[in-house]
């Protein structure tokens, strides 16, 4: 694997606790602001 194209936002997007979060703050702001 030496072409290996690490995409940093992939990777944090494929973390499920990070994945959580985002869907979680974007519930607060839609809560809060919407």
């Amino acid at each position: 694997m030496q072409h290996s194209t690490k995409d940093p936002r992939r990777t944090l997007y494929n973390n499920p606790g990070v994945n959580l979060l985002v869907i979680s703050c974007s519930y607060w702001y839609r809560r809060k602001c919407g």
